[in-house]
């Protein structure tokens, strides 16, 4: 999946954008990046294309409840695994 994070320059996808001091540095899935513009998790998940309604988020070590995605800023060092539900027979 693509993440709204710009290019990628030595393993890490880079974006321009600065925030302060720093950029928002984080981690998806394994996989280290940094946001183009501040954010809540519940844009950077539309913007990216989730399906809210089959996924479920770990922010930190913590499982994040859906109705407080719209409330969490995104900010530096956060680790989110995004769980994604799939149906069979």
């Amino acid at each position: 999946m693509e993440y709204d994070v710009g290019d990628t320059t030595s393993g890490v996808k880079t974006a321009s954008y600065s925030i302060f001091l720093g950029r928002i540095r984080m981690r998806i899935n394994g996989v280290d990046i940094i946001l183009k513009s501040p954010q809540t998790l519940e844009n950077f998940l539309k913007t990216n294309n989730y399906v809210i309604e089959r996924i479920v988020i770990e922010l930190n070590g913590e499982i994040i409840s859906k109705e407080k995605y719209s409330t969490i800023n995104l900010k530096n060092s956060d680790i989110i695994e995004v769980l994604t539900f799939v149906g069979g027979g």
